[in-house]
């Protein structure tokens, strides 16, 4: 099993195995609203727009790989990436991460929260994927 975090270099990288597609996503101001009192109802319904677009966004990304569209499984939450990343990786039994690192170049040079976590407790390989060289 390969296991992959929105990345082209997998694809060429193992192009016969299955790649799983994660994303993890945010409820930018969910707090707050909570605070302001807005329904409950109204939050779920900003919560599953919220969710179309991550959906739509990673379908996107798929609609780059037509001819190997079956290989790919899509794992769409809103969740914390750097638990989100662990779980996938444990439920899919995952042989290798790959992690786009996209940033300026001072970025580059720096390992970002979400890599480092992952590269610190994961069990398999962490590949990590710089920004422009796909």
């Amino acid at each position: 099993m390969f296991y992959c975090l929105l990345s082209k270099l997998a694809v060429r990288l193992a192009p016969a195995a299955s790649i799983t597609v994660v994303h993890a996503f945010d409820v930018p101001l969910q707090g707050k609203l909570r605070l302001a009192e807005v329904s409950a109802e109204e939050i779920e319904q900003y919560r599953a727009h919220v969710e179309q677009q991550a959906l739509k966004n990673v379908d996107a990304l798929l609609e780059e790989f037509p001819a190997t569209k079956e290989r790919f499984n899509r794992v769409v939450q809103a969740a914390d990436p750097r638990r989100l990343i662990l779980e996938q990786e444990k439920a899919s039994e995952a042989d290798l991460i790959v992690i786009g690192k996209h940033g300026a170049l001072v970025e580059d040079l720096l390992i970002g929260s979400v890599t480092r976590h992952t590269l610190s407790h994961s069990r398999c390989d962490v590949l990590i994927e710089m920004s422009g060289m796909q």
